[in-house]
């Protein structure tokens, strides 16, 4: 076999090459409803996703032109209950491709149709595809595993603050955002470095739950949306420049896509653990400035005001003497001057010892 080349081009360099790959994954994107902006990170996404898939293929394996990526995603499309063998015994026979190649093709299709990586190895945060299993059922076995949903134990359990938005648990908490291409890492929490996964193709969702029959399921979708407006409710203007803030995300002009802020954990199914995750973030005592302003729990902040006090109370003692101790050693400076020239002018009054000291006296 002839090496192919390592290259998947995919210049989304114009306006119109952007519109063209969009529609080749959501047909009914008109030209006038098309934003660059919008779709700024899925694109920068399939950038560094193919360049990755082409440096760890090599150049012997498989190639990617703008075309074959379009008609491996329109085969997708068409079917996507078509066991992943299959689809590639065909592909092969009337392409003449390696299987190998084929398989590789498929799966970066799968990957840009969908908005999240999928692979046939069992990586962390990938949608696991064997050849056995279709699309549609590998992302249904997998997104449907995100997690175990348990039961809300009363009304008061069950009801979200108002003020339950990332802006707030970064404010006041000290956590950050990573933004993820994974959806299955949506909302993952690290507590250790104090980070929270946030999936950020908005766009993706909104596009496929256009669909009739969407490739994500429905109820994932739905529940990956209402997160989003969750965390970061469009209306807000902190919202506005929180995004700003961390990476200059611009989802939020998308608007409630549809959706309403659900403030009920019972509501949620599939991220039901990691919403509840994040609310109990706000039981802790806030981190910084707020871990002063605002009250919490057993009086805490009264202590952390008077461990405060005694430490700036500390700090002033130590700066005042210090301060002391410098004007005190500049004015033994001074003194010591005027003794000296004292000193000096007495000497100078003997001619023999003006004479040794000529360089000091006049």
């Amino acid at each position: 076999m002839a090496p192919v080349s390592s290259k998947l081009s995919l210049a989304l360099g114009s306006r119109a090459e952007q519109l063209k790959f969009v529609q080749s994954i959501w047909p009914k994107i008109k030209d006038g409803d098309f934003a660059s902006a919008d779709y700024k990170f899925l694109f920068e996404f399939v950038s560094r996703y193919l360049r990755k898939k082409s440096d760890d293929c090599g150049p012997a394996y498989f190639e990617g032109t703008r075309g074959q990526v379009d008609n491996y995603i329109q085969r997708l499309q068409e079917h996507l209950i078509l066991k992943k063998a299959d689809l590639i015994a065909e592909s092969t026979f009337t392409s003449h491709v390696p299987d190998d190649v084929v398989s590789q093709m498929f799966e970066i299709a799968a990957t840009l149709f969908l908005g999240t990586p999928v692979d046939t190895t069992d990586m962390f945060g990938r949608i696991k595809w064997d050849s056995t299993v279709a699309l549609g059922e590998a992302v249904q076995t997998t997104l449907g595993s995100v997690s175990v949903s348990n039961s809300v134990d009363s009304t008061e359990g069950d009801n979200i603050p108002t003020h339950f938005t990332m802006h707030y648990l970064c404010s006041r908490y000290k956590y950050k955002v990573v933004w993820t291409d994974d959806l299955r890492q949506h909302l993952d929490i690290n507590t250790t470095y104090r980070e929270i996964k946030v999936y950020e193709h908005l766009i993706c969702l909104w596009n496929h739950s256009q669909f009739s029959s969407p490739p994500l399921p429905k109820a994932i979708i739905d529940e990956v949306i209402n997160t989003l407006v969750l965390l970061f409710p469009p209306n807000k203007k902190k919202t506005k420049k929180f995004l700003k803030d961390n990476g200059g995300r611009t989802f939020y002009k998308l608007g409630q896509v549809g959706h309403e802020r659900c403030l009920k954990l019972s509501k949620y199914h599939h991220w039901r653990d990691r919403v509840s995750e994040l609310r109990i973030i706000l039981d802790d005592p806030p981190r910084g400035l707020y871990q002063l302003l605002l009250p919490h729990q057993n009086g805490q902040n009264f202590l952390d005001w008077v461990t405060f006090l005694v430490v700036l109370f500390t700090n002033l003692v130590v700066l005042g003497f210090g301060v002391c101790e410098a004007v005190y050693a500049a004015r033994s400076y001074m003194v010591n001057n005027k003794q000296l020239g004292v000193a000096i002018g007495m000497a100078c009054t003997d001619e023999k010892t003006a004479n040794a000291l000529a360089k000091y006296c006049p």
